[in-house]
């Protein structure tokens, strides 16, 4: 953990575009109290992305930055703490499902050299910590189910408050969410155990009443009422066919690559086992019936709604292949119906599978780790860029560079990075007004920081002849691993500085507010192809 989390804080991952999306509506929050993205203020689609989300990893990401700075250091380490805080939850559950304290450093061994979770290390999303408060409410609940010390009010208080802190950090938990609380009901009628169940049914009351008080304070703040909550997130999760995969006109994009197959694969095979072993338990394993039903019933309905509802299938297999692994390791031997030494083998070719991942990942990070140094671009942007000025450039990866040197950095493309997004303005039109006021131009000077590989975005012709300085980074050595050369995260590139004159450009400008509100509006559109990007 400590050599992972040295990589992580020094250059590992190169921001991404989702990032540093987050981060500047993080930045939006610290700054003005309202999510709109600092770099898309300008955006046909500058609206409050936090009553989507919800707001407790922006809450949490402002505070950091207020704390620590608008740093990528600052970025990568509260990623760092997410997905620690992950390791402990399941390490929680695991201890919660076996009672064997050596189950819970196997979970996070295996978990450590998991791609899932190691590439999420450093990254800046809120995924690891989603998924963290899912994974201790799974815990909290099936301590309780165990009758260990603390109560079924106290341990169903503290899963309906993780479950909450899950549902305002992404939609994307709203799947476990609904198929935790439907287990929690439905388990208890066919697996009956010694008064269990009544201990099941106040926790899921209890943790039910939490979530649903939480729910409310927020909804009045955010949105009014919870009616207007709900209508405000069905209105676009019923036409967002980028990202839900089941409605008619969606385009299915799976995301796929090799590293992504190897966890769900070992979940599903452990967790199948325990649920074919379910329905006929030995006299030892029979008066933990409960509990064991419960999990493996969420995770599996959780995997098969992920799977069949969303679309990044294989780019998000944290929130579905992560609870299963740990559920499947969680539990003990007797679950499995195999005899202690193919369960041995199976978790060997796991590791095995896992530890030459991993070593892959190492020697990328290898071949880029001068490339991605983020130092001398930091000193380039505190060099060349006055304090108080406007970067424009793309989403990603200058964004902590220019923000951490007292400028503000502007995103050229117009549409706001998450897709659903493009369908608030259409429900609520005056949900753009809040850019109008919150952001305003800034009095320097104005540049774009654009990649030299690439032609200069429409409407900013007129800034080639007026190059302030060209940015080289030092090169990477990925041709040196051939075919295992990963394309897709090589460092920072080389890069032109251009200085905008006052009437440059004449395309979008993204550090000029509109004429009035109605502009904002105007210049909505809804795109017939919708981009294939991350949300």
């Amino acid at each position: 953990m400590a050599g992972q989390g040295f990589v992580t804080l020094r250059r590992v991952p190169t921001p991404t575009p989702d990032a540093q999306f987050y981060s500047s509506i993080a930045r939006a929050e610290q700054v003005s109290g309202v999510g709109v993205p600092t770099m898309y203020w300008n955006s046909p689609t500058a609206i409050d992305h936090i009553p989507f989300y919800g707001p407790v990893f922006f809450w949490v990401k402002a505070t950091s930055f207020d704390a620590l700075g608008v740093t990528l250091m600052t970025s990568r380490l509260a990623g760092l703490v997410n997905t620690w805080l992950l390791l402990g939850a399941a390490a929680w559950l695991a201890h919660s499902l076996c009672r064997t304290p050596g189950r819970a450093l196997w979970c996070v061994t295996l978990l450590l050299l998991a791609p899932e979770v190691n590439r999420q290390m450093g990254s800046g999303t809120m995924h690891p910590l989603a998924v963290a408060f899912e994974l201790g409410a799974m815990a909290a609940f099936v301590r309780g189910l165990h009758g260990r010390p603390g109560g079924p009010v106290a341990h169903g208080l503290a899963t309906g408050v993780l479950l909450a802190l899950a549902t305002l950090s992404t939609p994307r938990t709203y799947p476990f969410v609904a198929i935790f609380f439907g287990a929690a009901a439905v388990v208890p009628l066919f697996w009956q155990r010694e008064g269990a169940e009544a201990r099941a049914g106040v926790m899921t009351m209890t943790a039910l009443a939490a979530l649903t008080g939480l729910l409310l304070a927020w909804t009045a703040w955010s949105h009014g009422d919870v009616v207007a909550w709900v209508r405000y997130h069905a209105y676009i999760l019923t036409r967002e066919d980028t990202d839900v995969a089941v409605l008619p006109h969606a385009t299915r994009y799976w995301a796929f690559n090799w590293t992504a197959v190897v966890t769900p694969l070992a979940a599903m095979a452990g967790a199948g086992l325990a649920l074919r072993q379910l329905w006929r338990p030995d006299r030892e394993a029979r008066q933990h019936v409960l509990p064991v039903a419960f999990a493996l019933l969420t995770v599996w309905l959780t995997f098969v709604a992920m799977v069949t509802l969303t679309s990044y299938t294989f780019a998000f297999s944290l929130y579905y292949a992560v609870p299963m692994l740990v559920v499947a390791v969680g539990l003990s031997r007797r679950w499995s119906g195999l005899s202690p030494r193919v369960v041995r083998t199976g978790i060997a070719c796991l590791l095995v599978c896992d530890a030459a991942l991993f070593g892959l990942h190492v020697a990328r990070i290898a071949a880029t780790w001068h490339a991605r140094d983020v130092g001398p671009l930091n000193a380039f942007i505190a060099s060349h860029v006055p304090t108080g000025s406007t970067v424009a450039g793309p989403i990603a990866p200058y964004f902590f560079p220019v923000e951490r040197s007292g400028s503000h950095y502007r995103a050229v493309d117009p549409d706001s990075h998450a897709d659903w997004a493009r369908w608030v303005p259409a429900y609520a039109p005056d949900a753009v007004s809040p850019a109008l006021h919150q952001h305003g131009t800034s009095d320097g000077l104005r540049f774009l920081f654009w990649p030299a590989a690439d032609p200069v975005p429409p409407g900013y012709a007129c800034a080639v002849r007026h190059v302030a300085g060209v940015f080289t980074p030092a090169p990477n050595h990925l041709h040196l691993l051939g075919p295992l050369g990963h394309p897709m995260d090589v460092g920072y590139e080389t890069t032109i500085l251009y200085r905008l004159p006052t009437d440059c450009p004449t395309g979008y400008d993204a550090t000029r507010p509109p004429a009035d509100a109605s502009a904002g509006r105007d210049s909505r559109v809804v795109p017939a192809d919708p981009r294939v990007r991350h949300q």
